[in-house]
């Protein structure tokens, strides 16, 4: 990946609050994550893996919904919130 895709795929990712995965890292297989934070500052993430095909398409919002959901009941714990 170019320097400048990259730099517009970490926009549309802060824009859409998810990161993706599709089929980047291995043929077949896609990855919806996001951000775990810590009292505002990163801490990790949070991802689901599987068939590109079960991952992207109708299901995609609904997905990254509750991993957005996920990673955010994680943060709030962690920081005692």
């Amino acid at each position: 990946m170019k320097e400048d895709q990259f730099l517009r795929d970490l926009e549309e990712t802060r824009t859409r609050g998810y990161a993706v995965d599709r089929e980047e890292f291995e043929d077949g297989v896609g990855c919806i994550a996001a951000v775990i934070t810590q009292n505002s500052e990163a801490a990790g993430a949070m991802s689901i893996s599987g068939p590109s095909s079960r991952l992207f398409g109708a299901n995609t919002g609904r997905l990254a919904a509750e991993v957005v959901r996920s990673a955010a009941a994680v943060s709030q714990r962690i920081s005692g919130s």
